[in-house]
């Protein structure tokens, strides 16, 4: 009994915390008439948003199995969007501060595509 509730619990919470996200992203990125630097920050809302949920499901998922191992496996990343999508984070929360305008920018030598470690794809945690 108490194992269903706290899995119930768990399902609320979770529904919980990415409904609101969910929705307003997809009112938000209904908006056809967005400049292309708002549309940046609509794109970047939606893949935080992703990588939000999967941090949700990977800790909701944990909670119920009681298990602390997270299966990772090593895969290729693009080091120059994810830079990209951290500076249009750091301006959408900065930019109605005294810090004023924020400009980054990444050499094109610097390596692209580098490798990182993520969760592996159809595995659960605590599988092997």
């Amino acid at each position: 009994m108490a194992n269903e509730t706290r899995q119930a619990l768990q399902g609320v919470m979770s529904q919980g915390l990415r409904r609101p996200i969910h929705s307003i992203l997809g009112l938000v990125s209904m908006e056809e008439t967005l400049v292309p630097e708002q549309r940046l920050v609509i794109d970047t809302m939606a893949r935080t948003d992703n990588v939000v949920s999967m941090l949700i499901n990977d800790v909701m998922e944990m909670s119920v199995d009681n298990r602390e191992r997270l299966p990772l496996e090593t895969r290729p990343f693009h080091l120059h969007a994810m830079i990209r999508d951290t500076a249009c984070v750091a301006r959408c929360l900065i930019g109605r501060t005294e810090l004023g305008h924020v400009t980054l920018r990444v050499h094109s030598a610097a390596n692209d595509v580098l490798e990182g470690l993520e969760r592996e794809r159809g595995k659960k945690i605590g599988d092997r």
